[in-house]
């Protein structure tokens, strides 16, 4: 039987800007493969349960011993089973902030040799040692085993990881060795919300004199805030939400947000019946509005909570030119109401929780929108077209295929990390 030996990282890093608070403790495993697979048959800790406090910050590795079915390289159906029992592991907060992020991962030791590769050592982890997570080797996940958020104080969380050889390491891995520690890394931060944080970024940019945004008056003669400019100036608004990157357009005064899909999610017609209304209540739904809302949105975790869906925001989708919304063509010109005419289409959000921009939003945003894809809009043409962005016409028969980017209110007071940068993006909590 081999006992791991449990070590604490000596080094504790403080970002002075962030006064984030940076710890990491390490359980060491050993793995080892011989010419028979004999030694892989136990993985092993210590029988007490053993605990490491580091300042603030306590974890508990528990579970004396984790056995796997068999001494040979294993499918993942063994890999899963009953048989095979999971090192579980204990994380709990004991500062007085709430833990932002913690990040499991399974390494290498520095300090000594690791000849079977990482993509021949599968993993599945779970948090109530029921539902475990879909295998995958430490390769694909480059050792990032489980990346968990909002950990408050003087609460704790248990971790269940089931480790074995993936079979398809055959004959590769005898006498193959993998020394290997579990190391936890736990940020302890302030949690921001969205609309808090993307405030206080336009504000840091509006003192440093770049302007990034446009405001207007709603329907309801409420503020918004469009965020305005190219890719160079807007790039601190992006937001990933149930896999997906999203880029906000809009802020309200209430702290409300208006998102739209970085990218095109795919091709369709807008309607192959040739409607060019997006929703009415008194007609068929567009077949773009049916996928939007009861396909695509039901792919978005949580929506319940954390979209505006009782109607206190609309969609417009009134036909209506950049010249139709300020009072001059200024893109600088600030606090114009935008107008709103007696043909007004303003779609409720109670009636559609997901829609698509109008083609006036574009207009306000500047370039960074641009995806070199055309899309559609939510707004037609004199009843017989609809407008689209970035192909060679400025409106299509709603029978053309044309890509889908998906717009959401999001809700005040959203919990989020990140920096909101295109490799950092807002990750809503």
């Amino acid at each position: 039987m081999i006992e791991p030996v449990l070590t604490k990282k000596k080094n504790l890093f403080i970002d002075k800007q962030k006064k984030i608070l940076v710890f990491a403790v390490m359980a060491v495993v050993t793995l080892f493969v011989g010419s028979s697979y004999a030694l892989l048959s136990n993985f092993d800790q210590t029988d007490d349960v053993v605990n490491i406090s580091t300042g603030n910050l306590n974890m508990s590795v528990s579970n004396t011993k984790l056995t796997l079915s068999s001494r040979y390289p294993i499918t993942d159906e063994l890999g899963l089973s009953p048989a095979t029992e999971p090192l579980s592991i204990t994380l709990t907060n004991t500062g007085s902030l709430n833990i932002g992020e913690y990040d499991v991962k399974l390494i290498a030791e520095s300090n000594k040799t690791s000849t079977l590769d990482y993509k021949y050592i599968k993993f599945s982890i779970s948090n109530d040692n029921n539902n475990y997570s879909t295998p995958k080797t430490l390769e694909e996940v480059s050792n990032l085993i489980y990346r968990g958020f909002d950990l408050e104080k003087d609460k704790s969380i248990t971790l269940y990881i089931k480790l074995w050889i993936d079979s398809l390491a055959g004959n590769y891995s005898l006498n193959k060795e993998f020394n290997g520690s579990i190391s936890i890394d736990l940020l302890q931060k302030e949690i921001l919300t969205l609309d808090d944080s993307i405030m206080s970024v336009i504000k840091n940019k509006e003192s440093e004199g770049i302007k990034t945004y446009l405001t207007k008056k709603d329907y309801n003669n409420e503020n918004i805030y469009y965020l305005s400019g190219d890719e160079n100036k807007i790039n601190f608004n992006y937001v990933s939400y149930s896999d997906h990157l999203w880029r906000i357009v809009g802020i309200y005064s209430d702290g409300t947000m208006k998102l739209v899909t970085a990218d095109t999610l795919e091709d369709m017609a807008f309607d192959t019946n040739n409607k060019v209304d997006f929703y009415s209540a008194n007609l068929d739904k567009s077949e773009i509005y049916r996928y939007l809302n009861e396909t695509f949105l039901n792919t978005l975790d949580n929506y319940q909570k954390k979209l505006v869906m009782d109607g206190s925001k609309l969609w417009d989708a009134t036909n209506r030119k950049k010249s139709d919304i300020m009072e001059d063509d200024s893109l600088n010109q600030e606090d114009m109401k935008i107008v709103y005419d007696t043909n007004q289409i303003m779609i409720s959000t109670s009636d559609a929780a997901v829609g698509l921009l109008n083609s006036y939003e574009y207009d306000l945003t500047g370039e960074y929108l641009n995806n070199n894809k055309p899309w559609w809009t939510i707004n037609h043409y004199n009843n017989e077209k609809v407008w689209v962005i970035g192909a060679d016409e400025v409106s299509y028969e709603p029978t053309n295929s044309f890509g889908v980017r998906p717009a959401i209110y999001l809700k005040s007071g959203l919990k989020i990390i990140g920096s909101g940068t295109k490799s950092n993006p807002y990750i809503i909590i």
